[in-house]
């Protein structure tokens, strides 16, 4: 059996971890635009996939022409994709005989970076998409890595699985590693024009918004929205998240979340994962699929 990562949610009410990964979700793009200081989401979206089945996990490539995402085909295995945004279409990325997740542009630009799930089961952070021969364990001693994202020096912030998650900086090419939060969330963000990262942490029963600066620690951002557990951040530096089909901005000057948009997509409900491309006029979301 093939463990599958999990979020905190899964994690806090003790679903097994093979039905959270197989549930149907699907990748969906929506413009974004501005009306003076006001953020909004257009009304034309567009599927990146159309399958029963599980495509989660979407992230823009620097250039913003590529969008990585996860796919688990029938068999449970996961592998990488990317959908080509100039002429549509769908390519797979990885081929393993190991499931990869949370795929990411490397900062050199050359192939990505995944949780690679062993094939003992631990979930470490992986270099692949180039020649199998040069694949690399960029953290090979911190494990179950369960979500990342790459700062901007070339260290690496980690949620990483346990009771409680735990909020981890590491550095690839010393292997030093520190954790700086406790019970933390799977959304994990550079803050544009800012040296600073975001994820949430759960304070007191509260799941807040934070930010974690190398140099001056955490602060409070905003407190999420109820029960919703993903945000992203546009170039501009608007914070987003959303709640049920609506996707909402937050408005630090009265301290408040604003609605910015509606994404209906026929068969489809419910917003969970999101991510605003480099240019700020596209947000790709994950919806799930209805029961039929």
């Amino acid at each position: 059996r093939i463990l599958k990562p999990i979020g905190w949610w899964a994690l806090s009410l003790g679903w097994a971890t093979n039905l959270v990964a197989q549930a149907g979700t699907e990748v969906v793009l929506v413009p974004l635009s501005r009306v003076g200081e006001d953020l909004r989401v257009g009304s034309h979206a567009q599927r990146v996939t159309v399958r029963r089945g599980y495509d989660n996990q979407p992230a823009f490539s620097p250039s913003g022409d590529t969008l990585f995402f996860t796919r688990i085909e029938s068999d449970g295995q996961a592998d990488i994709f990317r959908f080509l945004l100039g002429t549509g279409t769908i390519e797979r990325v990885t081929r393993t005989n190991e499931s990869e997740y949370s795929p990411q542009t490397m900062p050199d630009g050359v192939g990505i970076s995944v949780v690679r799930v062993e094939r003992d089961s631990t979930q470490r952070l992986w270099r692949t998409g180039q020649s199998p021969d040069q694949d690399q364990a960029l953290l090979p001693a911190l494990a179950p890595v369960g979500y990342y994202v790459w700062m901007a020096d070339g260290r690496i912030l980690s949620f990483v699985l346990g009771r409680p998650t735990t909020l981890h900086v590491s550095n690839p090419q010393t292997g030093q590693d520190r954790v700086i939060a406790n019970d933390v969330g799977r959304s994990l963000h550079r803050i544009p024009r800012s040296t600073a990262m975001s994820f949430s942490e759960r304070v007191g029963g509260v799941w807040l918004v934070r930010a974690w600066d190398p140099d001056t620690g955490s602060r409070t951002i905003a407190e999420s929205l109820p029960e919703s557990q993903d945000h992203a951040w546009s170039p501009n530096g608007d914070l987003l998240m959303a709640r049920s089909d609506t996707v909402f901005s937050w408005r630090s000057a009265n301290s408040r979340w604003t609605p910015i948009g509606v994404v209906h997509v026929p068969g489809l409900q419910g917003i969970t994962r999101l991510a605003v491309s480099p240019t700020g006029k596209t947000l790709a979301v994950v919806l799930n699929e209805e029961e039929q």
